[in-house]
């Protein structure tokens, strides 16, 4: 997965960019990879979200809210590292 950040209206943007799933010609790939792939992206782009939250946060000087979404973003990662 490939993240694309912009500035849209003073706000950063994020797109994000799936992964391309290749299999042998002639053949489509099965379902369970496909599944697979979209549930890292998912966590993937989860993971990512949660860090924004994270930032915001701290920014807004409530660093217990900060920790909770840290541990989270973690989570996010770990689940993402397994699918």
């Amino acid at each position: 997965m490939r993240k694309k950040e912009s500035q849209v209206g003073g706000r950063a943007a994020v797109a994000v960019e799936s992964e391309t799933m290749t299999a042998a010609p002639g053949k489509a790939p099965d379902r369970s990879t496909m599944v697979q792939v979209a549930r890292r992206e998912q966590l993937g782009y989860l993971s990512d979200m949660i860090k924004e939250l994270s930032e915001m946060a701290n920014r807004l000087g409530s660093p217990t809210l900060a920790g909770i979404l840290e541990l989270a973003e973690r989570e996010a990662e770990l689940e993402a590292r397994r699918a």
